[in-house]
């Protein structure tokens, strides 16, 4: 009997141990899942990175090209791609139709522009969250074609066109919104300037668009 007693009194007391030794390995559990889980994402954050990227926006003429230009709407596109530093490169394309200001002689003289550059440069990224800052630049070629219509003094309709490539120069920095792990949005500002002209293209632009990403 007192055996029986004695098991009796001792059953519960190992039964609130082992429930207390339960109760503190599930904590850890707890505790290290999400630390695991942060890990991870951390992990396959810092990886290297592809970037591609539309835009659209407007453009504004600055110096003397403002006296012969109007804003502009102006598109692009940007391909780019990132090492887990922050640092890396970026081919950027963009287009613009460049309209003229009227002169004193419209509508009997008129000007239809077609103006794109393409640059390749280095980039480099802050963070690798929700958003991203980021800044680049390049150098590369412009290219411009424009054809001039008009009447001569004998009231001859006369077309003349003039292709003009010169070397640029593109400077941007931007902010990324990343509302999915394939990309989201951005907003972005550009200073575009070509040389070796007698009236350099100078513009700076806003811009926002869409962000997709390759790893």
């Amino acid at each position: 009997m007192a055996f029986a007693t004695q098991a009796r009194y001792h059953y519960p007391t190992l039964l609130g141990k082992g429930s207390v030794s339960i109760a503190l390995v599930g904590a850890l559990l707890a505790v290290a899942a999400p630390a695991a889980a942060e890990g991870d994402s951390a992990n396959a954050n810092d990886v290297s990175f592809w970037c591609v990227t539309f835009l659209g926006g407007v453009l504004s003429p600055q110096g003397p090209m403002a006296d012969t230009h109007k804003a502009a709407l102006l598109t692009g596109a940007r391909v780019s791609w990132t090492h887990k530093s922050g640092f890396g490169i970026v081919v950027h394309g963009e287009y613009s139709p460049l309209p003229r200001r009227l002169g004193a002689l419209a509508p009997l003289e008129t000007y239809e522009t077609h103006f794109g550059v393409a640059t390749i440069g280095p980039r480099f990224v802050l963070g690798r969250g929700f958003a991203r800052l980021w800044a680049s630049g390049g150098g590369g070629v412009s290219y411009e074609h424009t054809t001039r219509k008009y009447r001569d003094d004998m009231g001859r309709p006369v077309e003349e066109t003039n292709d003009d490539v010169a070397p640029v120069v593109v400077a941007a920095t931007g902010l990324e919104l990343h509302f999915m792990k394939s990309g989201g949005v951005l907003v972005a500002g550009t200073y575009t300037k070509t040389y070796k002209r007698a009236v350099p293209r100078k513009y700076v632009a806003l811009v926002g668009g869409l962000v997709f990403i390759f790893k």
